[in-house]
């Protein structure tokens, strides 16, 4: 196994490149960033009745489509929740525009999912609808948690705002904090 081909796959293209290298380290950095949180909404409800394997495919058939959309926006994917993403612009990275791409990435997000949910529907598939949250301001990143076990994550009330305005939002909206200006 190629190990920069798949820690790409887990981390930001230049975070790979250091963390093999190098390898990762304990602790974070405070950074500007926006963070974004998408869910699909009703999911668990939806999924009940489906096989664990069907849900998987249904899953990887919506990531597939949008973790592609975040990073052409220069975003970091930061981990899968469930049906959640969780994400954030600025970091590992920095770049002053993060809140502008992040807003743009969010629509693009939002009109995504409603063209896969059109094709979905038409092979009589089910389909979800998103809620997309944002949020800006100082957060810290880094290698979080211990030597058994590191994510690249980002902590902080601007990462826990982030998520409260995804679960706040109307369902196919995209909400942003105050402080995040486009």
């Amino acid at each position: 196994v190629n190990l920069l081909a798949t820690l790409e796959k887990l981390l930001f293209k230049e975070l790979a490149e250091v963390a093999a290298r190098d390898g990762l380290h304990l602790g974070g950095k405070e950074a500007e960033c926006t963070v974004i949180f998408t869910d699909f909404v009703g999911f668990s409800r939806t999924t009940a009745t489906m096989r664990a394997a069907d849900v998987v495919t249904t899953l990887n058939e919506y990531f597939e489509v949008l973790i592609p959309i975040i990073k052409r926006h220069g975003g970091f994917v930061d981990k899968y929740i469930g049906d959640a993403i969780v994400g954030f612009f600025g970091a590992p990275l920095p770049f002053a525009n993060h809140a502008d791409r992040a807003v743009q990435c969010a629509v693009a997000l939002q009109r995504a999912v409603r063209t896969l949910n059109a094709a979905r529907a038409a092979r009589g598939q089910v389909t979800f609808e998103m809620r997309v949250g944002l949020n800006s301001g100082e957060v810290v990143v880094g290698a979080i948690g211990c030597d058994e076990k590191l994510e690249y994550t980002s902590i902080g009330e601007t990462t826990n705002l982030g998520q409260r305005m995804e679960t706040a939002c109307a369902v196919g909206q995209v909400c942003l904090a105050a402080g995040t200006r486009s």
